[in-house]
């Protein structure tokens, strides 16, 4: 995808960085560098004693004036990154593949909190050749933990998600629910192609669907900790669908074809095509309409029911 354009500015000589194995980048995303401090102190206190060095792109959406010899004085590697208009996930996402020198690229913004992140522990997981994505433990404000697995089912052939605040060595999780995961950068080497939705949710399942069907795994590393002030997120369902969630049905059509798993699916679409264009809302017919004549191109190593089974084999 063509990348969003941006400036920048940094403590890097560009030249030198390239001989540097970085065994961690952190993207983070900010909105208000003065409202961040607690997110980069995390990061700071979390990764300052790694055996290994490790750089810092900070994506600024904060427009206003800030001084930055702080964050220059405190990081030793560290670009902020400002980019010319508003990102939506999968763009940041792209942009710190890109951008990132390591191979492990841990994004968060700054609704997290780092409570524990040691990297040379974590290399245990990092070094596996399945890693794909390594997920923490989430806990809200009250230090209760946040549900962040989510296991799967599916009714009348569409994915629907549940949630679970299991905790375990090797738990395996559908997608990453919140914006706060280590991604393996090699999982993007050839054909990984993610589709523009306007939910922001429904990109981040793509992301862990497309990774699973790429034969990475996804799983939950329990010496990874952060707190999260954000809104908790909602899992998918069919039930009682709203006609304006069109891309959680997009999401379906387009990736998820084993006829084990679709059967009832087409008669649910056209069900919808139908209550759209009686409620008016036309462009979700068009849109849904176009979308079943497309033939979807993309293969894949790994069989949609094969996903399913392992991520569910762990249930309690």
């Amino acid at each position: 995808m063509k990348l969003p354009v941006y400036s920048e500015v940094s403590n890097i000589d560009t030249k030198k960085i390239y001989r540097k194995d970085f065994k961690l980048s952190v993207i983070l995303v900010v909105r208000d560098l003065t409202l961040s401090l607690n997110t980069l102190n995390s990061i700071y206190n979390s990764l300052s004693q790694s055996k290994k060095p490790y750089e810092l792109i900070i994506i600024n959406t904060d427009k206003t004036t800030y001084q930055y010899d702080t964050i220059f004085n405190t990081f030793p590697f560290v670009r902020i990154l400002f980019p010319a208009e508003k990102l939506n996930i999968k763009e940041i996402i792209f942009l710190g593949i890109q951008e990132a020198k390591s191979s492990n690229i841990l994004f968060l913004n700054d609704e997290f909190v780092i409570k524990n992140l040691n990297i040379d522990i974590l290399s245990i997981y990092l070094s596996e050749s399945s890693f794909g994505i390594l997920l923490p433990l989430i806990y809200d404000e009250s230090e209760n933990i946040i549900a962040g697995i989510v296991k799967s089912e599916f009714k009348k052939g569409f994915l629907c998600t549940f949630s679970l605040d299991i905790v375990g060595a090797i738990i395996s999780s559908l997608y990453p629910k919140y914006f706060c995961f280590i991604l393996n950068k090699n999982v993007f080497y050839g054909d990984f192609q993610l589709n523009d939705y306007k939910d922001e949710n429904v990109i981040l399942l793509e992301l862990g669907y497309l990774v699973w069907k790429k034969g990475f795994i996804i799983t939950q590393a329990r010496n990874f900790k952060v707190k999260y002030s954000g809104k908790i997120t909602r899992d998918f369902s069919i039930d009682n669908l709203k006609i304006s969630e069109v891309d959680y049905v997009l999401f379906n059509i387009r990736n998820i074809t084993s006829r084990k798993l679709v059967k009832g699916r087409f008669l649910k679409v056209i069900s919808i095509i139908i209550k759209s264009i009686f409620s008016l809302n036309f462009e979700v017919a068009k849109t849904l309409i176009r979308e079943i004549l497309t033939k979807n191109k993309n293969i894949y190593p790994v069989e949609d029911f094969s996903i399913f089974t392992i991520i569910n084999k762990d249930l309690p």
